[in-house]
């Protein structure tokens, strides 16, 4: 497939755990960066199904994968989080007692993680609420003290502080405040 050719696709999630059954998302590809372009990861994930399983086996998940003897695999949360659990191990220096006792990562931390990724790139929680696919506001729950947003903060302290005082004014009118400046 040429995916220089697709600039986006919808995609329809049959089935989530969130039961938003049938739930459409627009995919964009992601022409500067292809090793992360979801519409070419989703194209992999649908053609290793293919050659696995077959396209009309449509009951089943389509997260597969083939073991050394050629048998088959379901993804599922287990095995992601073991897989987490091993890459987390050499750099963070963890035994496997600490993953046991402190460290759970999960397939759920893939989607805290990503929350806080997105939150400290500067995206809108309702856009994170959104792109993430969560029902309720609880992701607020994962968000870190991260140095990124002590870095904003500086920014947009560093910004007010050169700003002349009519733009200080039409700002604090614009968000509702009053200014208090001597």
């Amino acid at each position: 497939m040429n995916f220089d050719a697709v600039a986006r696709s919808n995609v329809k999630f049959s089935w989530q755990k969130n039961h938003d059954h049938g739930e459409e998302k627009l995919l964009s590809s992601n022409l500067r960066h292809p090793s992360r372009d979801a519409l070419r990861s989703l194209h992999n994930i649908v053609s290793r199904f293919a050659r696995i399983v077959g396209l009309d086996k449509t009951d089943i998940p389509l997260a597969v994968y083939k073991g050394s003897f050629g048998e088959k695999f379901f993804i599922h949360s287990k095995v992601l989080a073991s897989t987490l659990r091993t890459l987390a191990k050499k750099p963070y220096n963890l035994t496997d007692r600490d993953l046991q006792r402190h460290y759970k990562y999960t397939s759920h931390s893939l989607r805290a993680g990503t929350a806080v990724i997105l939150h400290a790139a500067g995206i809108h929680a309702i856009q994170i609420k959104f792109l993430l696919r969560w029902r309720s506001n609880s992701f607020f729950l994962y968000l870190r003290n991260v140095a990124h947003l002590s870095e904003q903060q500086n920014r947009a302290i560093n910004q007010l502080a050169s700003a002349t005082q009519s733009e200080v004014t039409a700002a604090c009118a614009a968000s509702r405040l009053i200014p208090n400046i001597v």
